[in-house]
């Protein structure tokens, strides 16, 4: 399995098309030409799993992070080493996500600490206080750990 960033496809149209098709199949359709140039993702003769990031000054914010059940966590690891090595080129220091609870332990695993949804703002109010963004719990990882 390899781990690819777009700009390793963007001139290859079968993989680009993969890429693309995976997206769309998990209710993607209309995403943002930032976001998907910091795409990553997993492929050996079909996309399975990706990951995407948006940048707020020095903090990357997990956009997409989709993989298939039948790969190995190894794998996904993997994929976010080379995430990790893609922001710390835009020069961010950490990277925060939002996510449903059901969904934590992903990110513990890869070395997310718990953020405070207090100190979490979204348009103007903390996660915790937001109404789109109920039960959602947010988490935090230093580039400097990796």
């Amino acid at each position: 399995m390899y781990v690819l960033s777009v700009r390793d496809v963007i001139n290859n149209k079968e993989k680009k098309d993969k890429l693309i098709m995976y997206l769309k199949k998990h209710g993607f359709d209309n995403i943002e030409e930032d976001i998907l140039k910091n795409m990553v993702f997993l492929y050996y003769e079909d996309v399975f799993g990706t990951i995407s990031f948006e940048i707020f000054g020095k903090i990357a914010l997990l956009r997409y992070f989709i993989y298939s059940d039948n790969i190995s966590f190894s794998n996904v690891k993997k994929m976010f080493k080379n995430l990790c090595n893609n922001i710390t080129y835009n020069k961010c220091e950490k990277i925060m996500c939002i996510c449903d609870d059901s969904i934590k332990d992903v990110f513990i695993e890869l070395g997310f600490s718990h953020l405070e949804e207090d100190l979490v703002f979204i348009d103007e109010l903390s996660l915790s206080k937001s109404n789109n963004y109920k039960n959602k719990k947010a988490y935090i990882f230093s580039l400097n750990s990796v």
